[in-house]
């Protein structure tokens, strides 16, 4: 399976309400086969402009970064379930794939090239 990352926007909730979401969104993975590898508070942030979820205007959110593994074919009923759920303000998925290393070359130098050079006549 893929792994895929999440930054995820809550809006600005209590605690027991953030908890509760939270563990919706999990269990929305979990349902369809997904494995959540990570889940990473980043705190309370001003957005960087205003966002409407629900028709609500929303300037602060709270941030949070989920990690998992699932099947691409489960990943998009999962998806338009995180969009429905009122307290999502965005939830933003991308895959992440190995990095790739990119062994660096040497430098040798300048190349061989003409430059133009400009004539005043």
């Amino acid at each position: 399976m893929p792994r895929y990352e999440m930054t995820l926007i809550l809006r600005l909730m209590e605690r027991k309400d953030v908890v509760d979401t939270l563990k919706r969104t999990i269990g929305a993975f979990i349902d369809k086969g997904g494995l959540v590898r990570k889940l990473e508070n980043l705190g309370e942030r001003s957005l960087p402009y205003r966002m409407t979820s629900h028709q609500q205007p929303y300037r602060q959110g709270s941030y949070f970064l989920l990690e998992f593994d699932m099947n691409p074919r489960q990943l998009v009923s999962v998806s338009e379930y995180l969009r429905r759920d009122i307290d999502i303000i965005r939830p933003s998925i991308i895959r992440k794939d190995k990095p790739v290393v990119v062994k660096p070359e040497e430098c040798t130098g300048p190349a061989d090239v003409a430059f133009y050079t400009p004539t005043h006549g």
